[in-house]
């Protein structure tokens, strides 16, 4: 997904089991400003894949004028990682934007101990963009052999 000066990039490497595994990078525009963001290791469940493009497609809504409101925080079974998609507004599914914020869990409470510890960035992403994001993690959800989702 690439956003207004940060890109967010899901490096897939493998599937097993109902669940893909993948690095995730937040990586700024200018690395001048902040230093990417990795977590290594990811792992996401094909329904949560599913849930993800689902959380995308209802925080845009139908294609008319509309605000978008902050949603709720997207989170995976496994807490690997956050979205939270916030304000915004369009006149349609080819114009508009709105915030979306995406946090790794570097710590994760009750897992690794300690309190929870995490990193990420807020960024504007176009209505258009986050369409296509959530239609090629729904896709690809989609394109696992039945009887393994």
């Amino acid at each position: 997904m690439k956003c207004d000066g940060l890109e967010v990039i899901f490096a897939w490497y493998g599937y097993q089991d109902a669940i893909f595994r993948f690095d995730l990078r937040l990586v700024p525009a200018s690395r001048v400003e902040a230093a990417p963001v990795i977590r290594r290791g990811c792992m996401i469940a094909t329904s949560d894949l599913r849930r993800l493009g689902a959380y995308l497609f209802e925080h845009i809504g139908p294609d008319w004028p509309s605000d978008l409101a902050e949603s709720y925080p997207f989170l995976t079974s496994d807490l690997d990682f956050e979205v939270t998609a916030r304000e915004g507004a369009h006149s349609g599914w080819r114009d508009g934007s709105f915030a979306i914020r995406w946090m790794i869990f570097a710590r994760v409470p009750g897992v690794d101990g300690g309190d929870a510890v995490r990193a990420g960035f807020e960024a504007t992403v176009t209505v258009a963009e986050a369409r296509r994001f959530a239609d090629h993690a729904t896709a690809l959800a989609n394109d696992v052999p039945r009887g393994e989702s």
